[in-house]
């Protein structure tokens, strides 16, 4: 008789867990740039130990969102109009050929997934009503759609190194909501023109108005930096 053995997933470490509290923290604004990062003071805020929090610094450090210096110890790094413009840059090349690996692999499937998660996309409101900042469900949807562009790409180290820059470029959303939830961009029509280049297989194109869409990020942030 054979032994019916049901494989879970593994579970998290504790320095894991407290990494991506760190992260998420950092993304949204609650860890501002320049933060020093005490490990007393983590220890209670993420009710950890001090060698979970010290190897979750240390990982962080490594995917660049803290900065660990002689004598003064971990903080969040800061952020510059140049780094903006440098990781703009790299993502731009990186996503453009994970995005060309991604058409040329086009299927029925894969596009039906995009235009599913693009009409979800245009039919949620940009602001909270609330708040009038981004709404989060559109957050997470514009998140969806940008994956669902690289999805069909075969590269495991494209679409990694993507996401590892995303994640990067998302330190700066707090910067880029005022902006955006104003409406000085039409968002919208920018998602409209990057999912049409790729539905006709037009892989210059898309990569054009991808990247443009992008660098519009970027000029907007860095002139909010300028003007404060």
């Amino acid at each position: 008789m054979t032994a019916n053995v049901t494989k879970s997933a593994p579970k998290k470490t504790l320095a894991s867990t407290v990494e991506d509290k760190i992260r998420a923290d950092i993304i949204n604004g609650e860890l501002v740039p320049q933060t020093k990062l005490r490990i007393k003071n983590l220890m209670e805020r993420y009710d950890a130990s001090s060698i979970p929090l010290r190897e979750a610094l240390s990982r962080l450090t490594a995917l660049g969102f803290i900065e660990l210096v002689d004598h003064q110890g971990f903080s969040v790094r800061n952020i510059t109009t140049s780094e903006i413009y440098d990781i703009t840059h790299v993502r731009c090349m990186i996503e453009c050929q994970a995005l060309e690996n991604s058409i040329r692999n086009a299927d029925l499937e894969w596009e039906s997934r995009l235009l599913g998660v693009h009409h979800t996309l245009t039919n949620l409101p940009l602001k909270n009503p609330d708040t009038g900042e981004l709404s989060d469900r559109w957050e997470t949807v514009h998140k969806d759609f940008h994956d669902a562009l690289l999805s069909n790409c075969d590269s495991f180290w494209l679409k990694k190194i993507s996401a590892t820059l995303r994640d990067q470029t998302s330190r700066y959303r707090f910067l880029s909501q005022k902006y955006t939830a104003e409406g000085k961009r039409d968002v919208p029509a920018e998602h409209k023109e990057i999912l049409e280049a790729v539905i006709s297989r037009d892989i210059e194109r898309a990569k054009a108005v991808l990247t443009a869409h992008y660098e519009k990020t970027a000029d907007a942030i860095a002139a909010m930096m300028t003007e404060k």
